[in-house]
């Protein structure tokens, strides 16, 4: 059961993480670094957080926000916060 929530919060993040980064979905891992990999700017960076706070209502603080530096860190992130509700 669990296994299967992080394979579709890690789907949702990915699909949300190539959609703002305008990559494949295929390049997009739990490794892959917002920065150091697709080069997100200030503006990507704030669109993502909006887009995943949308997807999964929740609501991610600036400072938790710039702490995030990968796909995997989003996707624990997210499941921490969404329980069962997913």
């Amino acid at each position: 059961m669990a296994d299967d929530r992080r394979a579709r919060v890690f789907a949702d993040v990915a699909g949300i993480t190539a959609e703002q980064g305008d990559v494949e979905l295929a390049r997009v891992t739990p490794e892959t670094h917002f920065i150091n990999d697709l080069n997100f700017d200030s503006l990507q960076t704030v669109e993502f957080v909006m887009a995943l706070e949308d997807r999964f209502k929740i609501t991610v603080p600036d400072a938790q926000a710039r702490e995030l530096l990968t796909v995997g860190q989003v996707v624990e992130h997210v499941l921490q916060y969404i329980g069962d509700a997913d």
